[in-house]
């Protein structure tokens, strides 16, 4: 997993460190280990920095260690925060950062349109290795701002050409009752009446309260790979 997120951190590093001076460059790390609208969150529920925070001090490590680097003799010094999910922690420590100056940061793995704009408004660079809001893709409004995940909605036109590969026409689908997954749901129901693709059984749950039988030729799934856990 961590040599994903090193992947960023080069790709980071390879337009940011060229054409400043010096020897010692500073980047932020945003990471959600925490959500401040959720207590005591079991491991299914806990943010996605669970499962990716400890990959980028590994990756400074290597990047650092490796004279053959983009970075020749320069070094990487950085400073990190738990967001909590929270917007206004994400904005205050970026402003922060940005004012100390630091060439850039790395995250916030939540929701991310603030920061991307504020990153934005100051020429901040900011690269993210989990949003996936549609809006993000503008580089008019979000000149600053990179992910290395594509828009959710696009999630739809994948599922499209899974069914078609393997040439099935009927499907049944389990999705997280989440605000975040209507638009694709939306987008896929068309896609799939317009290619004669038959939703069989629609199911939608909320974590730990997952029960399903059903016999169908294939199901997707909407949710966090560790809800999925939960399905039966």
């Amino acid at each position: 997993m961590y040599r994903w997120v090193l992947g960023v951190g080069t790709l980071l590093l390879s337009f940011l460190v060229g054409p400043v001076l010096g020897d010692t460059f500073k980047i932020g790390y945003l990471v959600p280990m925490s959500d401040w609208e959720v207590e005591d969150a079991d491991d299914a529920n806990r943010p996605v920095g669970w499962e990716v925070a400890g990959a980028f001090s590994l990756a400074i490590d290597d990047i650092n260690a490796d004279n053959n680097s983009i970075l020749r003799t320069h070094n990487l010094v950085w400073d990190w925060i738990d967001t909590e999910c929270f917007i206004n922690n994400g904005l205050e420590k970026l402003a922060e950062w940005w004012k100390d100056g630091y060439i850039a940061a790395i995250g916030p793995g939540c929701t991310c349109t603030h920061e991307a704009r504020f990153a934005s408004s100051v020429d901040f660079p900011l690269i993210d290795y989990y949003c996936d809001e549609d809006g993000l893709s503008n580089k008019e409004i979000f000149p600053t701002f990179v992910r290395v995940i594509p828009p959710i909605k696009n999630c739809a036109h994948v599922m499209l050409a899974t069914m078609q590969m393997f040439d099935w026409d009927e499907v049944a689908v389990v999705a997280k009752n989440h605000t975040k997954y209507a638009p694709v749901l939306e987008l896929m129901k068309d896609l799939f009446e317009l290619n004669n693709v038959t939703i069989l059984h629609e199911h939608y749950f909320q974590p730990a309260l997952i029960h399903m039988a059903l016999r169908t030729l294939s199901l997707l799934y909407l949710g966090r790979l560790t809800h999925l856990r939960e399905v039966r």
